[in-house]
């Protein structure tokens, strides 16, 4: 298992990945290749044997990090690999010297909370309606 850049190569498996995870405001092809242009991104992906398995999309301004978008594989999911893309993210963060992190997770993605509350983060907001299907965000933060 490696981390490494995500790639123009790797986009088929990351779009696929998305697709699979998510229901509501998945992004396509053309985001996927515009976050990877992007010079104030992150953008991660994690290759078992040959092959694609999670992904993360990071953006950074100034003392912020974003963490825009993450996904594992539905067949790779409880084996450690979005702790380790966590820990990618901690210590890419601290090198740029970042302040907080933060992120928009679906308030009833309960998982995904508890995930986060394992790495300090903390409720700071909420944006009403802010998914496609009119679901609610919680907006968390980590201070480093």
């Amino acid at each position: 298992m490696k981390i490494i850049d995500f790639e123009y190569k790797h986009i088929t498996e990351v779009v696929n990945i998305e697709f699979s995870s998510f229901s509501y405001d998945v992004w396509d092809r053309e985001e996927f290749s515009s976050q990877i242009e992007e010079d104030t991104n992150y953008c991660r992906v994690v290759i078992i044997e040959n092959r694609v398995v999670a992904f993360m999309i990071v953006s950074f301004v100034t003392e912020n990090v974003e963490l825009l978008n993450i996904a594992t594989h539905k067949n790779f999911r409880k084996k450690g690999i979005a702790k380790l893309l966590m820990y990618d993210l901690l210590s890419f963060s601290k090198k740029i010297y970042a302040e907080k992190i933060l992120l928009e997770v679906k308030r009833e993605n309960i998982p995904a909370i508890n995930f986060y509350k394992k790495y300090n983060f903390i409720k700071i907001s909420e944006r009403n309606n802010y998914y496609s299907d009119g679901s609610d965000a919680d907006i968390m933060m980590l201070k480093l």
